[in-house]
């Protein structure tokens, strides 16, 4: 089979698991601004995160009851950060906030940062 046509990795989980997984992986990038990972998960990832910043970059009760509605109601520390550092920031650029970085040792990968910049 195939896979043309095909707009998300599943990871072995059912739809709940990786709605589930991927909040808590933008949280944590929210809150520590790198996470370690892998790259399949990153990149999905990033597919959920920049939105959000893209949304965090006008700070009103709109945007704050979107992002409320997209990472939930008990992540508020999450949701200030976004709209009070995270968004100003990025304010100015177009896109693409989120870098993915390799740790390399002697010719072998050993882990992959998706950071903010």
């Amino acid at each position: 089979m195939s896979s043309h046509r095909k707009l998300t990795r599943k990871f072995g989980r059912d739809s709940s698991h990786r709605k589930a997984l991927f909040k808590n992986l933008s949280v944590s990038i929210i809150e520590h601004e790198c996470v370690v990972t892998t790259l399949t998960k990153a990149k999905e990832v990033r597919r959920h995160l920049e939105p959000l910043i893209t949304l965090a970059k006008t700070n009103n009760l709109h945007t704050r009851r979107q992002l409320i509605k997209k990472l939930g109601n008990h992540q508020k520390n999450a949701i200030e950060k976004l709209l009070n550092d995270i968004g100003p920031r990025f304010a100015n650029r177009p896109g693409g906030t989120c870098v993915f970085l390799n740790v390399v040792h002697e010719q072998a990968i050993l882990h992959r940062w998706l950071m903010l910049f």
